[in-house]
């Protein structure tokens, strides 16, 4: 779903903790972006990770919803800097 879109594309995605982490790597290393946090139903609310902080967002929804949100809504957090 990701690699639809054009910003969120290239993002990769790991499980912890019970979370999905939605990020990218650099010359640096991990760069953790997104976290999805399973709500139950097939739902999952939305953090950014922002000055080493997840910081919960108001967004919620199936992940075909949030990839969409991350791609559109949050694309300046979701494109590659490099």
């Amino acid at each position: 779903m990701l690699d639809q879109g054009e910003t969120t594309r290239g993002l990769n995605v790991t499980a912890r903790g019970g979370h999905l982490i939605v990020g990218r790597v650099d010359e640096y290393g991990a760069d953790p972006r997104f976290r999805l946090t399973p709500l139950g139903g097939g739902a999952y609310g939305l953090s950014l990770y922002r000055r080493k902080r997840w910081e919960p967002l108001p967004f919620e929804g199936t992940l075909e919803e949030l990839a969409n949100t991350m791609n559109h809504e949050l694309g300046a957090w979701a494109d590659d800097w490099s």
